[in-house]
């Protein structure tokens, strides 16, 4: 049964190779499907960066015709990565909260007031560059939630236009939901999708092999 399922996915993948258009199709499928899961894990709120990180874990693979169970896919990854991404989302929650209400509460006055001002923006800068650059790294990555911290900071300030570009990208589909409110339901998988893509180019920087090795067991059966 395993060299049967082996096989078929095989086939599947040469199929999409051989068609560009059937393989950005079948993506376009399975960032819908995403983006379906996306909203329902999301509901309780708290667990929006855990939903963030399947979703990319899922469409990371997917751009690398890694093929499994997009459902089994989505659900390992947020069971593995439920503790460590809900700890990291609440604290980046948190500190965006602070340092929303000492920006617009800041009880310092002058050229004081200024400059306290200019740091709590740059301190938002730098915890949105986290916030879309922490998730995906947490997908593909085995890293303990300091070491997320750290290097996602490092990532989003290193590949400063990639970062740019995701939020460019975020503000964009934020705009289509404004303005066309059906597409909501689609709209967090079409981000991650092709927000995946500017994430594997960083990453085949620096591991090179990624996801170029042999399916694992688990993706045999």
């Amino acid at each position: 049964m395993g060299n049967v399922m082996k096989k078929k996915r095989s086939r599947i993948i040469e199929f999409r190779q051989s068609s560009p258009i059937i393989k950005y199709m079948s993506l376009l499928a399975d960032a819908m499907y995403v983006g379906a899961l996306w909203l329902l894990t999301s509901l309780p709120i708290i667990t929006i960066g855990t939903s963030t990180t399947a979703g990319y874990y899922v469409m990371t693979r997917r751009i690398s015709d890694r093929e499994s169970s997009i459902f089994g896919d989505y659900f390992s990854s947020f069971k593995s990565n439920f503790k460590n991404t809900t700890i990291i989302y609440v604290i980046l929650m948190i500190c965006f909260l602070v340092n929303l209400y000492n920006f617009f509460y800041n009880p310092v006055g002058g050229y004081l007031g200024l400059v306290i001002n200019a740091i709590q923006i740059i301190l938002m800068v730098q915890l949105v560059f986290v916030y879309v650059t922490v998730f995906p790294l947490a997908s593909r990555f085995d890293l303990g939630i300091k070491q997320l911290f750290r290097k996602s900071l490092i990532l989003a300030n290193k590949h400063v236009f990639v970062t740019l570009t995701h939020g460019a990208l975020f503000v964009a589909i934020l705009w289509l939901c404004f303005n066309a409110p059906v597409i909501f339901v689609i709209a967090p998988g079409i981000y991650i999708w092709l927000s995946s893509y500017m994430c594997m180019n960083v990453y085949r920087k620096y591991n090179p092999e990624m996801d170029k090795d042999k399916p694992s067991d688990a993706e045999k059966k």
